[in-house]
């Protein structure tokens, strides 16, 4: 446990983490409106325990579970899904910086993190444990008896959740036609039991990504001179320098090394051999002579188009 001081360095706050490497990219701390014990902490500001310059606020958010821990969440957005989901419900409380202060780069060493940077995230550990006793802000340990830890599958090695940018699809309207396309019957769902489920799913209107951090694949098809530009989607390189520059000024364009979701080239396969979109939206009856096997969702939001 971390002990947090207020601004004023009367009182402290203990915080529980199984990650105490990542106090440094901590913006804030999260508490639920409903517990009696830090209700009236919220909105106050908290002196972060290791950098003298920075201090946290105190956030009311539900979703933080009063019996877990300490009942006091700290809040690491670019390290943890849970954080950011949370962070991104205060955003009007934080700033940008908070959103993209990271602390562990992609060989799984610390950075941006004092005299640890340089340190892997594991041996770091330990030191900033030691840091925090060294500097009387240490509160020991307590039973934590339930934790998840994502593992590769091909290295065994623990999975970095991390902060990046990628491409989305607004997939909004082609649920809305999926939707209405069950509903009409135009499309069944087996086995019948899964149709709430898939419902569910599409209701949810969630964004898609599509891009993905790997060697192979098809590259995405985005464009740009240099880092500071925005990016210019198109066919191809031509097609994007004439975009770009329609005097056809001799420009080098770097392309987007992020490649293409999967699920997603393989979906636009049936649109691909019938060079058109199965259904259109509010002419769905018009190629009903099309039958096919939607083995997957998303080739059936591509197909609904």
């Amino acid at each position: 446990m971390v002990n947090l001081f207020s601004s004023s360095g009367t009182n402290y706050l203990e915080v529980g983490t199984t990650r105490p490497e990542t106090l440094f990219a901590d913006c804030a701390l999260a508490v639920n409106p409903n517990d009696e014990r830090y209700v009236k902490y919220i909105g106050l500001r908290v002196q972060h325990p290791l950098l003298p310059d920075r201090t946290l606020p105190i956030l009311a958010d539900r979703t933080v579970k009063t019996d877990k821990g300490t009942g006091i969440l700290k809040i690491t957005p670019t390290h943890n899904f849970t954080d950011f989901a949370i962070a991104r419900n205060h955003a009007n409380q934080l700033s940008d910086e908070d959103f993209s202060r990271s602390c562990v780069d992609e060989s799984g060493c610390l950075i941006n993190a004092a005299d640890f940077s340089g340190m892997d995230r594991f041996e770091a550990r330990n030191k900033v444990i030691a840091k925090l006793i060294a500097y009387d802000k240490y509160g020991g340990t307590m039973p934590y008896h339930e934790q998840q830890l994502r593992v590769c599958s091909r290295t065994g090695d623990i999975i970095e959740p991390m902060a990046k940018k990628q491409w989305f699809m607004d997939c909004a309207s082609m649920n809305d036609v999926a939707l209405r396309a069950i509903e009409r019957g135009l499309l069944t769902v087996t086995p019948k039991y899964m149709r709430p489920h898939l419902e569910n799913w599409l209701n949810k209107k969630e964004p898609w990504c599509l891009s993905r951090q790997l060697d192979w694949g098809q590259q995405i098809p985005a464009f740009r001179p240099n880092s500071n530009s925005e990016w210019i989607v198109a066919r191809n390189e031509i097609e994007a320098l004439r975009i770009y520059d329609k005097t056809m000024t001799k420009v080098d364009l770097e392309q987007d090394k992020d490649v293409l979701d999967t699920w997603f080239c393989s979906s636009i396969i049936p649109i691909v051999m019938f060079g058109k979109f199965l259904f259109k939206v509010g002419q769905e009856n018009e190629l009903t002579a099309f039958h096919y096997l939607c083995w997957k969702l998303d080739t059936t939001l591509l197909g609904f188009g």
